[in-house]
């Protein structure tokens, strides 16, 4: 059986915004992570603002937290490589 080929262009938008159906997405993909610890905690940031970009985070048992942080472009060239938030 072949793999999907996602579309993400045709996303469902979320209040009339594409990028942020993708933000919500992305946080959904996240929230299933297996690779997380029990009894780590998940948080969902909304708003502009306040994480840097950051749509999602994990908090584990140690305090160590775990970000998530999407962006969605056409195409990628140097300057958009060097956003915030690619550390």
């Amino acid at each position: 059986m072949r793999a999907p080929d996602p579309d993400f262009w045709h996303i469902r938008p979320l209040g009339g915004d594409m990028r942020r159906g993708f933000e919500e997405f992305v946080a959904q993909l996240a929230r299933r992570d297996e690779a997380v610890p029990d009894g780590s905690v998940f948080d969902r940031l909304e708003g502009a603002g306040g994480m840097g970009g950051v749509e999602c985070l994990w908090t584990l048992p140690s305090g160590a937290e775990w970000g998530w942080q999407c962006k969605m472009h056409r195409s990628l060239d140097k300057a958009q490589l060097s956003e915030p938030g690619r550390d």
